[in-house]
């Protein structure tokens, strides 16, 4: 689903910014139009009808005050986020009273409108999906908070097996829900469709917030407009299913990605610190995980344990100092992360069946 932004601004150089900063880094959003002051944009907005306005508050002719106030009367649903200096705050608060949204202070840094630009998308999303449900004489709000709560307050556990990627399991768990369902014979397919699609949102939802990145998005309107055709209940449970499909392996490509970045951070820390007192933990803490599931993505992508690879980062150095400098062995131990000389020399030795000293004679 995409939504329609307006940009209102009079300065040229910050509409080109805003217009470079989403058609490049918000997806969700098409830009429908530019205005350079607020009659422009009350126009456009007659016009277009966008679900989202940038309006500046300096402008001629028509001010974004004055427009914010007329377009909020026009169309009360209409997303409005003002950009003003510091020195026209006021201004600012006046328009959040006439229905604007939320406010940005110049100069406008991208991340900031990104945030609020995701947050406003994610709500116009629920306020569409109630109307939707609003729109359908059978369905309210406490029968869709019932029926989740009946069927599916397992949500978690769903994701669990999604995340996991049981394809099995993920279809046992839907042929229970269903089943249930069923038995209960209050729910014709046209309702069934609205509920499950709308569970696959939440489930969706659940799943980007649970990850903290964007796996995968469900949108309602999408989703029961591709399931129109489907006119039996196996039908649309095949078809369920084989969303969650698609779900399952969005979640195994992006947690792969996800492990691959980690392992390859941790290495790149454990090369720059060998020579300190390095701990798996220290590492975990590092990268951003707990230390058991870094251990074991780590061996998974590495073929070998963190204790392994930190001894053989260790002794290669230890190899390349021996062959290299004049540094006693004493002083090399401490370089390469060993504060005890004689162990250092006892894993040396059980790797290289040598012993430093007569490496260096061996080796020089």
């Amino acid at each position: 689903m995409m939504y329609k932004i307006l940009i209102v601004d009079d300065e040229s150089l910050e509409r080109q910014a805003m217009r470079r900063l989403i058609t490049e880094q918000v997806q969700e959003l098409r830009l429908i139009g530019e205005a350079t002051n607020g009659e422009e944009g009350i126009e456009i907005t007659k016009e277009e009808n966008p679900d989202i306005v940038l309006m500046d508050i300096k402008m001629p002719k028509v001010d974004g005050l004055e427009a914010t106030k007329e377009i909020i009367d026009l169309y009360p649903g209409t997303k409005i986020i003002i950009i003003t200096a510091y020195n026209e705050f006021d201004y600012a608060q006046q328009a959040i009273k006439y229905g604007a949204v939320d406010y940005l202070l110049k100069p406008v840094k991208p991340d900031k409108i990104i945030g609020i630009l995701e947050e406003l998308i994610t709500e116009i999303e629920e306020e569409r999906l109630y109307n939707q449900l609003l729109s359908h004489c059978y369905d309210d709000s406490e029968e869709s908070i019932k029926f989740h709560q009946e069927f599916f307050d397992k949500e978690k556990k769903l994701y669990e097996l999604v995340k996991e990627g049981n394809v099995q399991e993920v279809e046992n768990f839907i042929d229970r829900s269903l089943s249930l369902i069923r038995r209960k014979g209050d729910y014709s397919l046209v309702k069934l469709k609205i509920r499950i699609i709308e569970f696959l949102v939440s489930l969706s939802r659940t799943i980007n917030q649970e990850a903290e990145i964007d796996i995968c998005h469900f949108y309602f309107e999408e989703l029961l407009s591709e399931s129109a055709e489907l006119n039996t209940a196996l039908q649309f449970i095949t078809w369920l299913k084989d969303k969650l499909k698609e779900v399952i392996k969005k979640v195994e490509d992006a947690y792969d990605e996800i492990d691959n970045d980690v392992v390859k951070r941790a290495t790149n820390y454990i090369k720059q610190n060998f020579h300190q007192d390095l701990t798996l933990e220290e590492v975990a803490k590092e990268v951003h995980l707990n230390s058991s599931y870094l251990s074991h993505v780590f061996k998974e992508e590495m073929g070998c344990g963190f204790t392994d690879y930190l001894t053989e980062i260790r002794l290669d150095k230890a190899q390349e100092l021996l062959r290299n400098s004049n540094q006693n062995v004493t002083v090399i131990a401490n370089q390469v992360g060993y504060k005890n000389a004689n162990y250092f020399s006892q894993v040396f030795k059980k790797k290289f069946n040598l012993t430093p000293t007569q490496y260096r004679k061996k080796n020089n």
